[in-house]
This record gives C-alpha cells, structure tokens and sequence, in this order.
C-alpha cells in the first residue's frame, strides 16, 4: 500500500510527529483510511523500530473491537500508515465534563473494552496506553481500541515477561510504573481502565499521578474520602467496583475475567445515581489533558524523558485545548 496512492481529504488529527489525514483511494473514492503522516527525517533507528513494532503489532490484530490496520508505506521524509478510518471520533468528545455519562453507557463502553483486551492479552501484547482518545466509537457505537504506539510484547517464548519502562499519559499509569521496579503487564491495562471508568462517570480526573504525594491519590488509598473530595456522588456499587480495578497490589486488581463477570457491570438496571452533581469545589473540568506527557525510561540508563510536549502540574494544569490533537 504507497501513500501515492491515497489522496488526503482532510486533517482529522495532529500531534509531535505528524497528522493524521482522512484520506480516499485514487482509482475509487469510496475506499476510505485513516492516514498517518508521521516525520522521521533524521529520526533515530529507535523511534523508527517503534512505528514498525506499532505497525506489526496493530496489523497482526484481527478483532471487532481494534482499529484495522491495513499497510505502511516510507519515502525520505515520513512514514505512513493507513488505518480504518472510524466516523465517530473518540471517547474524549463524547465525556460531559459536567455531569459525566450514563451509567449503563459506560458499561456497555467497558464490556467492548474488556473484549478488546481480553484478545490483546490473549496474543501476549499489553497496549499501555489506555485512555478515552485511544478508543474511538463508530456510527454504530461500537467502540474500537486504536494507538498501539507503546505497546509491547509481554510473552515472549510462550513465557510472561516481567517489563521495565515507565511509560504512558500519567494520570492512566498505574503505581507500579513509578516504583522503578519489573511488573507485569496486564494488570497496568486495568488500572488505566479503572481511571477511564472514573473520568467517563464524573468528567474528571481522580488525581495527576498515583503517588502517595498526590494528596487526592492518598486520600483514595488511605480511604479518607470525604464530602469535598472528587469521589463524593460517585454510589457505592461504582466506587466498590473501581476499587477493584485500582488495587495497588497488582496480584490484588481484578483481572478481565472477573471485571466481566462483577455484578455492577452486569447490572443494566442502576441509573444515573452516580454523579446528577458534583460539589463545585471538586470541579477539575480544565485539568483533563488530550495532550499528556509521555514518559519513558531508557532501559540502560533508567532515565526518564518527554516524548511529547504538554506541561503538568497541579491538576494536571492542561484539558484538550483542540479538539482535533493527539500525541502519538
């Protein structure tokens, strides 16, 4: 598949690297892709084996709820990938930072996401990036993962590898990335979908970074929430359920198989009981990054470094401020 063969329409995505365009095929409009137009002049081999390890990765994925991928192209300059293009944007335009989203909504959201991840799982890659611009919903509500940018392999020789980077959009990274020890993948998978779950319910974040110096991640883990703190409107069922997906213990957090069967997320019958309004003090609508920092920690040196350009800070300082970027 080359890139001359595809036409960009529009931009319908940009981030530190390049754009992605709405494009259609030449010989037949009617065939339509997602292109990314990523710049690698002058890139290093490393950034280089990434966009390939993505490309093979996301390829190799056959699922309803992962975005295709059908092919890679590369001149001089930049690389491309062609993607299914998926017509509902994401998961982030779809928050109301107000009052959040329907309880049964956000369930059925989460089933799709377990499903898709059960899958990713089940072929040894954990994705590492979860988080509501990551998933893009269809026409047809369907929801479908995208950006398998920092993905890796956790089996390797049908043997589970323990990883070593400290990589991800802070807010989604679960504990364990910050102790500059070995972990295991999946379970990071999960506590980013417990964070989803919180910011679809309550158009929030619950902290900026899971650290017992963050005084909202503190009061969660040493359970001093009170009528001031972010939690409050949440019900009990939901905040009994994400306590399972945010146990710092990883051998703790619930694995796909019994977030699937967890009588909250089968219970079709709980209404909107979780946040009809939250106290305005709590209110954090413009700390919900679309830009995030990405941090990753070299595997020779351990240090740490940006890879795209968003401040942070107290509450986690920066919302989306355009609709239309993404960091990838």
């Amino acid at each position: 598949m080359a890139h001359n063969q595809f036409k960009p329409i529009k931009s319908i995505g940009k981030g530190a690297f390049g754009q992605v365009f709405l494009a259609e095929k030449l010989n037949n409009p009617r065939i339509k892709v997602a292109m990314k137009k990523i710049n690698i002049f002058g890139a290093p081999k490393e950034f280089l084996e990434q966009i390939q390890q993505e490309y093979y990765i996301q390829k190799n994925m056959k699922h309803k709820n992962i975005v295709k991928m059908y092919g890679m192209s590369m001149d001089t300059e930049f690389c491309y990938l062609f993607q299914e293009f998926v017509t509902g944007g994401d998961l982030f335009e779809k928050i109301d930072f107000e009052n959040g989203m329907p309880v049964n909504q956000v369930k059925g959201y989460l089933k799709q996401l377990m499903s898709g991840l059960k899958y990713i799982h089940g072929c040894g890659i954990v994705h590492r990036d979860i988080k509501p611009d990551n998933l893009l919903i269809n026409s047809s509500d369907a929801l479908k993962i995208a950006d398998f940018g920092l993905s890796t392999r956790f089996i390797v020789d049908d043997k589970e590898i323990l990883l070593h980077e400290r990589i991800g959009t802070t807010p989604f990274m679960a504990p364990e990335l910050f102790a500059k020890k070995k972990h295991r993948g999946p379970p990071v998978d999960i506590w980013s979908a417990g964070i989803l779950v919180f910011s679809l319910l309550t158009g929030n974040l619950p902290w900026d970074e899971p650290k017992e110096s963050d005084i909202l991640y503190s009061q969660w883990m040493n359970n001093k929430t009170s009528k001031n703190c972010i939690w409050y409107g949440l019900s009990t069922p939901v905040v009994r359920f994400l306590k399972k997906l945010l146990k710092e213990n990883v051998n703790e957090r619930a694995t796909i198989e019994e977030i699937e069967s967890d009588p909250w997320l089968e219970d079709l019958e709980e209404e909107r009981e979780n946040c009809t309004k939250f106290p305005t003090s709590t209110r954090r609508k413009r700390s919900f990054p679309k830009i995030s920092r990405r941090i990753t920690c070299s595997s020779n040196s351990g240090q740490s470094s940006e890879q795209s350009g968003c401040s942070e800070g107290p509450a986690a300082k920066k919302m989306r401020s355009d609709s239309s970027e993404s960091s990838f």
